[in-house]
């Protein structure tokens, strides 16, 4: 009989030691990199991989693929390219993710939701990160992957990171965007539970940067209001 996992006296990290087995990865990144169905793979040739992803490859390939060895080691600085670094991460990696930000990859990734949003100003050091620079895309995905709760995500967005009416539209069971669905014909696989969307709303009205208060007062007259 399976046990559950005690928690308490395991790894703080092992949500995300085991949120991806290393041959799924594999087979996404390698499909990723030579631009084919992951069905349509029969061998790994490094010789078939896009010269330009090459480094892609590499950087996963350095720890065999395992992703929290990744992640921890940041290894995707390997990759000098930014938007790549987060193009693969999203596209290819954090949808396979058994974690609280896995599951809301899908959305984010066509456009429903945004955990990218913030003050083009905010540095690592005005949310309690380690340095002083600008906050990047790459700063953000790394942060978010070590959220083993949905309520570390909104601690992250409590400081200024992301679209919190996306997300709150997300939990009361709405889509985020109509105009974007209408457009596109997407699905958006978004949770109707209207008791996370209050909680959530209520650690933002409580614990959050004066900036964000401001902006879940605001939310919240125009759910009163009926108006949102």
């Amino acid at each position: 009989m399976k046990k559950d996992i005690d928690t308490s006296v395991c790894h703080p990290h092992i949500r995300q030691m085991n949120a991806v087995g290393a041959d799924e990865l594999k087979k996404a990144v390698y499909a990723y990199c030579c631009n084919v169905e992951e069905e349509d793979i029969q061998k790994y040739d490094e010789n078939a991989i896009f010269p330009e992803l090459l480094p892609v490859w590499q950087a996963f390939k350095k720890n065999d693929f395992d992703f929290y060895k990744f992640m921890l080691e940041k290894d995707y600085e390997l990759i000098e390219d930014e938007d790549m670094r987060v193009e693969v991460l999203m596209c290819t990696c954090f949808l396979l993710l058994n974690l609280p930000i896995g599951r809301f990859a899908i959305d984010w990734l066509n456009g429903y939701l945004d955990f990218f949003e913030r003050s083009n100003s905010l540095k690592c050091s005005d949310v309690g990160w380690l340095g002083d620079n600008v906050i990047t895309d790459t700063d953000i995905l790394y942060h978010l992957y070590f959220c083993s709760t949905e309520e570390e995500i909104w601690k992250i967005m409590a400081c200024g990171i992301g679209d919190i009416e996306s997300l709150y539209k997300w939990y009361s069971g709405r889509v985020p965007c109509p105009i974007l669905k209408a457009a596109t014909g997407l699905p958006c696989y978004y949770e109707k539970d209207e008791t996370k969307a209050k909680a959530f709303l209520d650690y933002l009205l409580s614990s959050t940067t004066e900036s964000v208060r401001n902006k879940a007062t605001y939310l919240k007259k125009s759910i009163d209001n009926n108006s949102l």
